[in-house]
C-alpha cells in the first residue's frame, strides 16, 4: 500500500547465496601471480597490479602500472600480460596465474582448444592489410563489429612473402 501511495516501483529482489571459497598456493618450484585490472569507468582511468609469491606462500615481487584510459577487459588482458613478461625476465618460467578476470578465464579455453600458437612481430610496412583493418576498427562504436568473408575493398593490396618491403 505504501508503494501505490508514493507511485514508488518495486525491484526485484536479488538472492544472495554464500559459497565456500579458499585460496590456494602454487605447485612445488611454480610461482604464484595474483593479478587484476581496475578502471574508474569503462572505459576510464586504469591500471594494473600483480603480487608473486612463491610455493610457501612468501612474497616475491609486486607491481602496479597506470595505463591511462581503457576498458576493464583490456586492463585485465595487459595484468596478464605484465605479470608474463615480468616472469620472463625474472626466469621464472613455471608460473600459475590467478585471477578472477574473464579475460584470463577465456585465454586459458583458448590455449586449450588451440594445439599450437606462435607470436611473431612485424614492421607495420609488412603488415599493411592488417594495420587496415585496425583503423578500421577504431572508427567504429564501442562494441560494433564488421565482419568480411572476401578481401574488403578499402584493402588494396595483401603482403606477399616474395615482395620485398621498405
Amino acid at each position: 500500500m505504501v508503494y501505490k501511495n508514493f507511485d514508488l516501483k518495486n525491484r526485484p529482489i536479488k538472492v544472495q547465496k554464500i559459497i565456500t571459497v579458499r585460496f590456494f598456493l602454487p605447485a612445488r618450484n611454480q610461482t604464484l601471480i595474483c593479478c587484476d585490472g581496475a578502471s574508474r569507468g569503462n572505459p576510464g582511468v586504469a591500471g594494473y597490479g600483480f603480487v608473486c609469491r612463491d610455493d610457501q606462500g612468501g612474497f616475491i615481487y609486486a607491481e602496479a602500472k597506470g595505463l591511462g584510459i581503457a576498458t576493464n577487459y583490456i586492463d585485465e588482458i595487459i595484468a596478464i600480460a605484465g605479470a608474463s613478461e615480468w616472469a620472463i625476465h625474472n626466469n621464472k618460467l613455471d608460473i600459475c596465474i590467478n585471477s578472477y578476470s574473464k579475460a584470463a578465464v577465456r585465454w586459458r579455453r583458448i590455449k586449450e582448444l588451440l594445439s599450437n600458437i606462435q607470436f611473431v612481430h612485424s614492421m607495420r610496412e609488412i603488415n599493411f592489410s592488417i594495420d587496415s583493418m585496425a583503423k578500421k576498427g577504431a572508427g567504429l562504436e564501442r562494441g560494433e563489429i564488421i565482419r568480411f568473408n572476401i578481401k574488403p575493398a578499402f584493402i588494396h593490396a595483401l603482403e606477399s612473402p616474395e615482395k620485398i618491403y621498405y
